[in-house]
């Protein structure tokens, strides 16, 4: 990713750093697709003293911003490289407010090349040919998997022959029967890090704010679960075997020099037997490394067996997502969490030497203040807060049963609609059961019990990041993104607490 949120890859390179940026210089094979990769939203100039900007895109807290103008630069670096063949431009953490720079983009893009524009990303399922009506210059979008159709677009291979894509001919939009998804994704090949400059990647933050030479390791695709508030357009859950996870890890460990990997599954304990199988392989062959669950684990799957391997086998970060401790909510979210089981298990997992989180939210439809608080509650009745203060207000995106679950139970469309263009850690705007003066109130009430604003939270929390090796500089970048306040040192940070 560049300073300014951008990402450039070259197919069948995975990611690719701009080349005017960085002292390493990829190998490009011939026929390759430069996929550009934008991320946050598209701005002319930045917006913020250079100081701030560095935090934002650093610690990825604030929305990230891409310069219309470095979107520019690398179509200008494709269109004079012969090795290039194809351009795509990725949407996939582009949020909806960007559509109008976006159209600019396409535009542009159209001005400098004759290159098929391909789209991909949950936005193009979530709007379908809408998005083609919001970005007219779009010749193809992709559906699902993008590995089968960016080799058929590079054969030459017509779009009309092509399943899993929307596509533009003769002044409309006309869908293909779906492609069918790839069943064993073993047999999908390791990232290309040899392309990446990991140096760089370093210097930036990792998902779970540390400074690490990272392995990014997605186990699986899908999930088995049906949360409502949740974006899940696959047709099948499908699993990468132990053997083959941990193949990955090993050549990244010796080839790489990589310590530090970073599970992304959205749930990655689904099946117990394959979670154990890798633990029990990384101890057996001497890898000391460490595992960080970025993403959430069910909790009330989750076993101390479980739990006492992946510590064994390195763990040292853990996320429990918990969502609502109001079992009316579970049931309309259709999450139907066992909260006891859940409680047990983080409760468990607390007692190991390892940082442990959990991800709440609240601004759910119907939500009461009342059943907002239980939620609080409940997190005030385990030995510990989740370290990281993963409270978020409820966003409604595209393509989420939750959305029409929101009209139903009376929400303004255009306020609905206002909520999927800002972060989580936005200021809420209100529902129709709980205003936005009590939502407010809770974010306060939650810092101050267990989040940035407890001083018994904070020294626990730093103390327990010390243990699993984070450093003063690691732990004074990750406080200074949360508190968004620049921070000199550890002590400022326990300093500013009084409670």
């Amino acid at each position: 990713m560049s300073p300014d949120g951008l990402v450039l890859s070259a197919f069948p390179a995975v990611i690719v750093s701009p080349p005017v940026r960085s002292s390493h210089v990829p190998s490009i094979p011939s026929n390759a697709v430069l996929v550009i990769r934008p991320s946050g939203i598209f701005v002319d100039q930045l917006a913020g003293d250079p100081y701030d900007r560095a935090l934002q895109e650093l610690f990825g807290e604030e929305k990230p911003q891409t310069r219309v103008q470095d979107v520019m630069d690398g179509l200008d670096y494709a269109k004079e490289d012969s090795r290039i063949k194809a351009v795509v431009l990725d949407l996939s953490a582009i949020p909806r407010g960007g559509l109008s720079k976006l159209q600019r983009i396409a535009r542009m893009s159209c001005e400098y090349s004759d290159a098929t524009i391909v789209a991909g990303g949950p936005i193009v399922q979530a709007l379908k040919q809408r998005l083609f009506e919001e970005v007219p210059e779009i010749d193809i979008a992709a559906k699902g998997e993008g590995e089968s159709i960016f080799g058929q677009i590079l054969a030459g291979n017509p779009p009309s022959q092509i399943r899993g894509v929307f596509y533009r001919t003769s002044g409309e939009v006309l869908e293909n029967e779906d492609a069918e998804e790839i069943a064993d994704i073993d047999s999908i090949p390791f990232p290309a890090y040899d392309l990446i400059d990991l140096d760089r990647y370093e210097r930036h933050l990792s998902y779970t704010y540390n400074h690490r030479r990272q392995g990014i390791l997605l186990t699986s695709r899908g999930c088995v679960y049906d949360c409502s508030f949740c974006f899940n357009h696959w047709k099948q859950t499908r699993f990468r075997s132990a053997e083959n996870v941990f193949r990955e890890m090993e050549e990244l460990y010796s080839k790489y020099n990589i310590r530090d990997f970073y599970i992304i599954d959205d749930i990655f304990n689904v099946s117990l037997k394959r979670a154990l199988s890798l633990f029990d392989k990384i101890v057996s062959a001497g890898l000391r490394v460490r595992i960080y669950f970025a993403n959430g684990l069910r909790a009330d799957t989750v076993t101390e067996e479980f739990v006492d391997k992946a510590v064994e086998a390195g763990a040292i970060w853990f996320t429990f997502a918990v969502e609502s401790a109001n079992e009316k909510i579970q049931n309309l979210i259709r999450q139907r969490l066992k909260l006891d089981k859940a409680k047990q298990i983080i409760a468990y997992t607390q007692q190991h030497n390892v940082v442990v989180n959990m991800c709440t939210m609240f601004g759910f439809p119907t939500e009461t203040k009342q059943e907002a608080q239980e939620t609080l509650d409940w997190v005030g009745t385990l030995p510990k807060p989740s370290l990281l203060p993963y409270h978020f207000c409820l966003r409604f995106f595209p393509g989420c049963d939750i959305n029409e679950q929101a009209l139903e139970a009376g929400f303004d469309p255009e306020r609905l609609d206002f909520t999927n263009r800002v972060s989580y850690n936005d200021l809420p705007v209100g529902t129709p059961t709980l205003p936005k003066s009590e939502m407010l109130r809770i974010i306060v009430d939650y810092h101050e019990r267990f989040g940035l604003h407890n001083r018994r939270a904070l020294h626990s929390a730093v103390g327990t990041l010390r243990s699993v090796g984070y450093s003063e500089t690691e732990i004074v970048h990750m406080y200074s993104v949360l508190k968004r306040k620049m921070l000199e040192n550890v002590d400022e940070l326990l300093r500013s607490v009084r409670q």
